[in-house]
């Protein structure tokens, strides 16, 4: 299923993007920390969808950059989990037989799967 969330995140700007349009600047940041990545409780994100407020522009003491506070909205997307029903006596993995050739000769080998 999609999502929209509602996120605030306190974001740094270094000074060398401070020179750039302040709104394109904070979504470019934000979409290199948050899109394609898994949220706790959230999912994974997809887009940054909506910038809501756009609030601070400190910088903290020996620090040339500025410190912004931000809500914004993402789009993400969760599964739910699939009930998966096994039978009780089945065991919980099932074991495969891989071939490995070694110097022209073949050797079985059980692989299991954890």
């Amino acid at each position: 299923m999609f999502f929209l969330s509602l996120i605030e995140h306190t974001l740094r700007l270094p000074p060398h993007l401070l020179d750039l349009s302040l709104d394109k600047t904070i979504q470019g940041e934000l979409e290199s920390q948050f899109l394609d990545k898994v949220i706790a409780d959230l999912g994974l994100c997809i887009s940054v969808y909506d910038i809501r407020s756009i609030d601070g522009d400190f910088a903290f003491p020996a620090d040339g950059a500025s410190t912004y506070t931000i809500r914004f909205q993402v789009q993400s997307v969760s599964y739910s989990p699939v009930p998966v029903e096994q039978p009780k006596e089945s065991k919980p993995f099932a074991p495969m037989v891989i071939l490995v050739s070694s110097s022209f000769e073949l050797h079985p080998f059980k692989v299991f799967h954890l």
